[in-house]
């Protein structure tokens, strides 16, 4: 049974998976999502359940126009190598 959940008293999303619960900690601020850690239970390591939550938080953020802001290296590493990244600002400095 796999089950995603936004526990916003907690401030997490969780994912109850067969075996433990993913978790993933966050702050909101406007519109703007940072994944601040994300954790796996020693019992589901090695099973993707990292991967799946990510994936579940972005379809969430889509759904209601967040914008995910990765802080964890995993939420970074993750959201580049499936093309999610926010968009870039400029670095460009005006003349």
């Amino acid at each position: 049974m796999t089950k995603f959940t936004d526990n916003t008293k907690a401030n997490r999303f969780e994912l109850e998976l067969d075996g433990g619960t993913a978790i993933a900690d966050y702050t909101r601020d406007g519109d703007s999502l940072s994944i601040n850690r994300v954790f796996v239970p020693e019992e589901l390591r090695g099973q993707g359940a990292a991967g799946k939550i990510m994936a579940e938080i972005v379809q969430a953020a889509e759904k209601s126009g967040d914008r995910i802001v990765p802080v964890c290296s995993y939420a970074v590493a993750w959201m580049e190598k499936h093309g999610k990244n926010p968009p870039k600002k400029s670095g460009h400095a005006p003349h």
